[in-house]
């Protein structure tokens, strides 16, 4: 499974336990990192991976 599917599914995990939209930016954030190559993400996927995951992908 790619790094950023999982991290996608992390973030869909914490929104619904916030009880956040589809239009959340959270919500939004996990449906780009689900799209190979994140077109038109204004963030560095790379580092926010690394963030959930850790630059080793444990967690």
């Amino acid at each position: 499974m790619r790094r950023e599917t999982v991290v996608a599914e992390r973030l869909r995990a914490v929104a619904a336990v916030l009880d956040l939209g589809a239009d959340d930016p959270l919500s939004r954030v996990a449906d780009l990192l689900d799209v190979p190559g994140v077109p038109g993400a204004e963030f560095d996927v790379n580092a926010l991976v690394d963030a959930v995951l850790g630059p080793d992908g444990e967690s």
